[in-house]
């Protein structure tokens, strides 16, 4: 068993690993993984979760684990945590807390402590109990393909091992372990699935512990099929603007199963399978629809899903004094004023506003606009709503979030970057000019 342990060291371990949190229970896979990993040289430390679930006989398991930490001469760690009362605050069952306070917790640990990796104690029966419960509860492919022996900062050693290889191992080195009560209650779905339903597939198949391993080989292999082909479709259909991402819709229902690949496109954005659900059934209703995950928003727009990231709500006034040559909030402005001349000619870009200086009183405003706006649309001598302007323009519910308006008082002189107010334009009369450049910056992208 040991040379199949260094084996995984070998084949899976970075060559830059030199510290390893052990997590240690004190049950028999644990207590085994720990004996095998000071057999190595590799540099540890143990640490130990106490839940205040079992009372007195938790504290028997901490008083273990601390004992066989000081047996090998290595740091221990323990902490102690609430685990019904953030199950309560949380809804979360029991199991679920007791998993998330464990990992945070690893994590915090790893972290403070320097340690590279943090080695779990699953083994190869965890594996097909981990799928079946993954099946029970629903799943995707992903959720079929096991856990990996190295994901991110976890490092899983014993999963070519199976309970009865660890259980003799043990006997065989006199190695003392904690039986843990709470592993016999059927309560648990684990225990359930343990206890009950794998006995009766064994029954009907002594195999079923390797077949099931076969199966998640299979599996993982398919899924690497499937997240090649996926890669090939995320570049056809993502597009990154700035600090935004469009998803094409047109291209989305054209690909074989435009769903599952919303799914796993907004999955990076940190959108669960139920959001990703409502936003493929919105796909066929009116612009402007919003959803929002804890690190971005999505805006279904004509032809687009437009995703941004959340953002804290920005002050809605500033005022630009007069002799004020450079703005640098919230947008990049630069102001200069020029006498008319016969030389003068108006640029075209919409990033340069030219309008009459002496039309002009300070403070301006710069501010987003706000229902029942209205301006003059250079040349036209009719006034017309902002809203209708907008539309006309095709602008997206997020572009006229990030338009930004130019007025004095409340009269609008530029919708900044696109048009300015007729009643502002330079003539045959002027005199003098006030040039305003916007110096465009990736925030701030209209799309037509």
């Amino acid at each position: 068993m040991y040379e199949s342990f260094l084996k995984t060291i070998h084949r899976h371990l970075p060559a830059t690993t030199r510290r390893i949190l052990l997590a240690v229970s004190g049950g028999v896979d644990s207590v085994v993984m720990t004996h095998l990993f000071m057999q190595t040289g590799i540099t540890c430390g143990i640490a130990h979760c106490h839940f205040m679930l079992r009372e007195k006989e938790a504290d028997e398991d901490e008083f273990f684990v601390k004992t066989l930490a000081s047996l090998y001469g290595v740091p221990f760690f323990s902490e102690h945590f609430e685990t019904r009362q953030y199950a309560e605050e949380n809804r979360l069952s029991v199991q679920m807390a007791a998993r998330e306070l464990r990992y945070e917790w690893f994590g915090r640990l790893r972290l403070e402590n320097r340690y590279d990796l943090i080695a779990l104690a699953h083994n190869r029966s965890d594996q097909v109990e981990t799928l079946l419960i993954n099946l029970a509860r629903g799943t995707g492919l992903r959720g079929m393909t096991g856990m990996k022996v190295l994901q991110g900062n976890l490092f899983r050693p014993l999963l070519f091992a199976g309970r009865k290889e660890i259980l003799k191992y043990a006997r065989d080195h006199n190695l003392s372990f904690r039986e843990d009560s709470s592993n016999q209650e059927t309560y648990y779905t684990r225990n359930r699935i343990r206890h009950h339903i794998i006995p009766e597939f064994t029954e009907m198949n002594p195999r079923f512990e390797e077949t099931m391993l076969e199966n998640i080989e299979r599996f993982t292999e398919t899924e690497e099929i499937f997240l090649y082909g996926l890669e090939m479709i995320r570049k056809r259909l993502l597009i990154q603007q700035g600090d935004r991402y469009l998803i094409k819709l047109d291209e989305l229902m054209k690909t074989p199963a435009p769903r599952t690949v919303l799914h796993e496109l907004l999955k990076e954005f940190r959108f669960s399978p139920a959001q990703a659900d409502d936003v493929f059934h919105a796909i066929s209703s009116s612009p402007g629809k919003q959803f929002h995950s804890h690190t971005h928003r999505l805006i279904k727009d004509r032809e687009t899903l437009i995703l941004v990231p959340r953002q804290e709500p920005e002050k809605d006034v500033y005022y630009i004094e007069e002799g004020t040559i450079k703005v640098e909030e919230p947008i990049h402005l630069s102001l200069r004023m020029l006498e008319r001349t016969p030389e003068y000619s108006i640029p075209s870009d919409p990033d340069i506003a030219c309008v009459d200086r002496d039309l002009i009183t300070f403070p301006l405003i710069l501010r987003k606009w706000k229902k029942g706006d209205y301006f003059y649309p250079f040349g036209m001598n009719a006034l017309k709503k902002l809203s209708d302007f907008f539309i006309d323009r095709k602008y997206s519910l997020l572009d006229k979030e990030q338009t930004w308006i130019l007025s004095m008082g409340d009269r609008i002189i530029w919708i900044v970057g696109d048009r300015i107010d007729n009643r502002f334009r330079i003539t045959s009369e002027t005199k003098r000019i006030l040039e305003i450049t916007c110096h465009r910056f990736a925030e701030r992208m209209v799309f037509k």
